[in-house]
C-alpha cells in the first residue's frame, strides 16, 4: 500500500469498532461461563429448602471422555461430527428427611466460538448473530411483550365500563395469560373472564394491601351507605357497577352486585384508577361471590380461587383451584430477578418484585404504546445480546426444575429420586445442539470471502416477540406501509449493506457503532447529534 495513502487513512479515519469486526461473540464468550452461573443462581431463588445450587466446574478432558462415551443401553456410542462444545457439571446438594446430604451432578455441554463468532454444530458451521432487542419491554400497537429471563408473555389492553360519579366511563384494563395450564377437553368454560393484572395484585396483598401498596390509600368501601350526600362530589368521587352483565360472563341467573367505592379527590391517581376499573371488571364477572364485607375481600384465597375459574374453571372444587393457583403464585415470587432488574434500572424503574412490575405495565400501558409509536422505531438504548438468547435452552431448564420441585413439595415431601430425575429430564446435557434448529441467535455459514464483516460479523437480528425466538420468513421485518427508517439506524445499522431478504438498515450492524461495554447498550454517536437534528424533519411521519 502507499505509505501516504496510508498515513492519510489513518489520520482521517476513525477506528471502527474492534468488537464488531472480529465477532460481538469472540468478546462475550469469554464470561459464558460466570454469566450461566449467575443466571442460574438467580433462578434457583425460590427452590425448596433443602434443595440448593452449589455451583460448577469445567470438565477435564478425561472426564469428558468418560461421560460421553458413557454406556447406555448396552452401547457406547460418540459422534464424530465436529462440534464447538465442552463440558460442564453443575453441583446440586439436597438434604432428605433424615438430614443427610446428597450431591447431584449435571453435565451440561458449553459452546465456544472462533475467529468471527463461528461455531460447528454436528459438522455445519454457524455464525453467533447479535440481537437487537429492547430493555423487558416491547410496546407494540396494542399490547407489550416482556421479556423477563424466566418467562415471556404479552399484555394486552381492553376497556370496561363503570359508574363514576354517576357517569358511565370506560376504561382500559390490563390482561395476560400468565398461568399457561394444559386445557382439558373433558371440562366446560364457566367463564370467558380474562386474567387482569389487577387480579393478581389482589391474590397477593387482598384489597386492602394492593390499595395501600400501590395507590397510597384505599377508597371507602360500601354500598347503599355511599350516596352523594354522605360523600359529596365536590370532594369524592364515587364508583360502582353498570349493573350490565359483560358478554363474557356465562351465568344464566345474573344479579348486579351493590358495591361502590369513595376515593377523596386527593387521593385520585393513574394508580388508583387502575385498580378500581380492574375490581369492578372481576364483580362484574362473580357478583355472586362478593359480600359487603371488606375482610372478605383481603383474604387473598378469593382472588386465588377466582383466577382458577378463569384459568381452570369453575367445575373443579375450590380446594383444587385454590392450591393450583397458589402454586403458580409461589413461582411467581422469583421471576423479576437481578438481572431483569438492572435493566430496568438503566431506565430508571426500580421494582422490589414481580407484582411491581405487573402494576407499573397497567399503570403506564397507554404511555408506553404513545411512547412507542412516537420513537419506537430508535434503536438507541436497546440492547445488543448474545448470551441470553444463545443459553436459552439450558437456563430454561432450570427454571422447569424449580417449578416442578415446588409443585411436587405442595403435595409431599420431596425424594432423592424426585430431584435427580428432574435435574435428568430437564437439564439436558446436549440443549446447545438446539441452535442448529433455527433459532435466531444462529445462522448458517455460507460465505467463503476473506473479510469477515460485510457477510457475517455485520449481521444483527432483530427482537422476536417469543421464547426460544426461532426463524421465520413470515415475521422478518421487512420495508413497507408499517416499518419506517428512523434516523438512528443510518447510525448503528448499515445502509449500503441491505440483504435482498430483509433490506432494512438494521439487518447489518455499523463498524463505528458506539456500544457500552458493560450493559451492552447501543448508545448515540454526539459526533452526529447535530446532523441528526438537522435532518430529523425529513424523517418524520406525517
Amino acid at each position: 500500500m502507499n505509505p501516504l495513502f496510508s498515513r492519510m487513512t489513518k489520520r482521517y479515519t476513525p477506528p471502527m469498532n474492534r468488537e464488531v469486526m472480529e465477532g460481538m461473540a469472540v468478546s462475550v464468550m469469554e464470561y459464558v461461563e460466570e454469566y450461566l452461573d449467575g443466571q442460574i443462581r438467580s433462578v434457583c431463588v425460590g427452590l425448596p429448602d433443602n434443595v440448593r445450587y452449589i455451583g460448577y466446574k469445567r470438565c477435564t478432558s478425561q472426564e469428558e471422555y468418560e461421560e460421553i462415551t458413557k454406556a447406555r443401553g448396552n452401547r457406547r456410542t460418540f459422534d464424530l461430527a465436529k462440534s464447538s462444545v465442552y463440558l460442564v457439571k453443575y453441583f446440586i446438594s439436597f438434604f432428605d428427611e433424615m438430614g443427610t446430604e446428597h450431591l447431584i451432578t449435571r453435565y451440561v455441554y458449553l459452546p465456544f466460538v472462533n475467529t468471527g463468532g463461528i461455531m460447528h454444530i454436528g459438522g455445519t458451521p454457524y455464525h453467533i448473530v447479535p440481537v437487537l432487542s429492547d430493555k423487558v419491554f416491547t410496546p407494540e400497537q396494542d399490547s407489550i411483550f416482556v421479556r423477563l429471563m424466566q418467562d415471556r408473555n404479552n399484555m394486552y389492553r381492553m376497556y370496561h365500563t363503570a359508574i363514576i360519579n354517576g357517569k358511565r366511563e370506560a376504561r382500559y384494563v390490563i390482561w395476560a395469560v400468565i398461568y399457561r395450564n394444559q386445557t382439558d377437553s373433558r371440562t366446560s368454560a364457566t367463564t370467558k373472564a380474562k386474567t387482569l393484572l389487577t387480579h393478581y395484585l389482589f391474590g397477593k396483598y387482598g384489597f386492602t394491601g394492593a390499595f395501600t401498596r400501590y395507590a397510597g390509600s384505599v377508597p371507602e368501601f360500601g354500598t347503599d351507605n355511599i350516596t352523594t350526600e354522605t360523600h359529596p362530589l365536590d370532594e369524592w368521587i364515587i364508583c360502582q357497577s353498570t349493573g350490565v352483565k359483560p358478554a363474557t360472563c356465562l351465568d344464566r341467573v345474573y344479579q348486579r352486585t351493590q358495591i361502590r367505592l369513595a376515593v377523596r379527590k386527593e387521593n385520585w391517581n393513574p394508580a388508583m384508577e387502575s385498580l378500581i376499573m380492574g375490581f369492578f371488571y372481576i364483580v362484574d364477572h362473580f357478583p355472586d361471590r362478593f359480600k359487603a364485607d371488606l375482610s372478605y375481600l383481603d383474604d387473598t384465597a378469593l382472588w386465588m380461587i377466582l383466577i382458577g375459574h378463569i384459568r381452570l374453571s369453575g367445575v373443579y372444587g375450590e380446594h383444587k383451584l385454590h392450591t393450583k393457583i397458589a402454586e403458580h403464585f409461589e413461582s411467581l415470587d422469583g421471576y423479576l430477578d437481578t438481572v431483569v432488574k438492572e435493566k430496568l434500572a438503566e431506565r430508571g424503574i426500580i421494582l422490589e418484585n414481580y407484582y411491581d412490575l405487573l402494576n407499573y405495565i397497567q399503570v403506564n400501558f397507554n404511555e408506553m404504546i404513545r411512547e412507542n409509536e412516537s420513537s419506537g422505531l430508535c434503536v438507541y438504548g436497546k440492547n445488543m445480546e448474545v448470551l441470553s438468547y444463545l443459553l436459552y435452552d439450558i437456563l430454561y431448564g432450570f427454571v422447569m426444575v424449580k417449578f416442578r420441585l415446588n409443585k411436587i413439595l405442595s403435595r409431599r415431601p420431596l425424594t432423592l429420586k424426585d430431584v435427580t430425575e428432574n435435574y435428568h429430564r430437564q437439564v439436558r446435557m446436549g440443549a446447545i445442539f438446539s441452535l442448529s434448529s433455527g433459532k435466531i441467535i444462529t445462522e448458517a455459514v455460507s460465505y467463503s470471502g476473506d473479510s469477515l464483516y460485510p457477510k457475517i460479523t455485520a449481521v444483527i437480528a432483530e427482537q422476536k416477540n417469543r421464547a426460544g425466538a426461532n426463524r421465520g420468513q413470515s415475521d422478518r421485518v421487512v420495508v413497507g406501509p408499517h416499518y419506517w427508517i428512523d434516523l438512528s439506524m443510518v447510525t448503528v445499522g448499515s445502509v449500503l449493506n441491505l440483504p435482498k431478504s430483509n433490506p432494512t438498515p438494521v439487518a447489518r450492524v455499523n463498524p463505528w457503532i458506539t456500544i457500552d461495554r458493560r450493559t451492552g447498550t447501543v448508545l448515540p454517536n454526539p459526533k452526529f447529534e447535530k446532523l441528526i437534528e438537522e435532518n430529523r424533519p425529513q424523517f418524520k411521519l406525517t
